[in-house]
């Protein structure tokens, strides 16, 4: 069962990753269909999951994992994603997030991007929020798009994937950039 609230708007949750979690982390994180846009080669076992887990929420500072969560049924709420801003370090931080492919498309993606952000920059304080995404990700990047972020860098063939090499793409928003769009009602 997810953990206690920590975000939240009408449509989604975000939730502490608790180790009743891990089974659902570990099945998405080895998944074919996501395994590649979020960077794994080898699968993931069980204890290299408890160890993440433990990375998550013992060593990180000031920085989140969460789970990503739809109100549920009688069984409680559904999980779909996770949302992690890591890496957190002076007066900036890196956004990554994931959901399941059923729910890509929805528009939760935005939505919890947007609630980390305003996290980020409003009670964190940071400056600065990057995020990477494989060349290939066209729906990642077009997310980072929506959301203001800048592109700010092309690291040229910089991974290896699906038998060729892949260029990583590097994003930046900045907090002022990210208060004129909710300002702007963007």
């Amino acid at each position: 069962m997810p953990g206690p609230v920590f975000l939240r708007d009408d449509e989604v949750t975000l939730r502490t990753v608790e180790r009743d979690d891990l089974d659902f982390l570990q099945r998405w994180q080895n998944a074919p269909e996501l395994r590649d846009s979020l960077g794994y080669t080898v699968p993931t076992t069980t204890d290299e999951m408890e160890q993440q887990y433990e990375e998550w929420t013992v060593e990180m500072d000031k920085g989140l994992s969460l789970l990503v969560c739809l109100d549920g049924d009688d069984e409680g709420p559904e999980r779909i994603g996770h949302v992690a801003l890591f890496d957190v370090a002076y007066d900036r931080g890196e956004l990554g997030y994931w959901l399941v492919p059923d729910h890509h498309g929805e528009g939760y993606g935005t939505r919890v991007a947007s609630l980390v952000l305003d996290h980020a920059f409003d009670t964190l304080a940071l400056h600065r929020v990057v995020a990477k995404v494989f060349g290939y990700n066209d729906a990642s990047q077009a997310l980072l798009d929506s959301l203001g972020f800048a592109r700010e860098g092309l690291f040229r063939e910089h991974v290896f994937r699906f038998g060729e090499y892949q260029d990583e793409v590097r994003f930046g928003l900045l907090a002022h950039e990210w208060r004129e769009r909710r300002a702007n009602g963007d």
